[in-house]
């Protein structure tokens, strides 16, 4: 038997980092697109626009879902908490993504993430 899905609509409400709210993420598919493409192309991507435009939903149920289908050993992390220490909790975030503990500043964490992980890492800032 299958689990009831719910109600897709949101409201104002953004779609979240998660496989539900991917499969209700309709119309943006060639926006998602050409993000993912320009953060696998670039060092540094930076997506604008108006308050309410739907940024935070392309990144986190588009973006974010194409880039972990890919077969090749990645960690995506979308990050969005900015009060208190955003440093160390983006740290956090980092290490429990590539599946290890947080060690020292930022800067130290992700390189030793990079190192164990091998592969890709893709910080979306929200």
């Amino acid at each position: 038997m299958s689990e009831a899905i719910g109600n897709p609509y949101k409201g104002l409400a953004s779609f979240e980092d998660s496989e539900r709210d991917a499969l209700f993420l309709f119309g943006r598919d060639r926006e998602s697109e050409r993000i993912t493409a320009n953060l696998i192309g670039s060092r540094l991507t930076v997506l604008y626009g108006e308050t309410g435009a739907g940024k935070s939903s392309v990144l986190r149920a588009g973006v974010a879902h194409q880039l972990r289908a890919f077969d090749e050993p990645l960690a995506v992390v979308v990050f969005d908490d900015w009060r208190d220490e955003p440093a160390a909790g983006l740290a956090r975030a980092v290490a429990q993504a590539a599946g290890t503990e947080a060690f020292g500043s930022l800067a130290d964490t992700l390189e030793r993430c990079s190192a164990t992980r091998g592969g890709e890492l893709y910080l979306i800032l929200d």
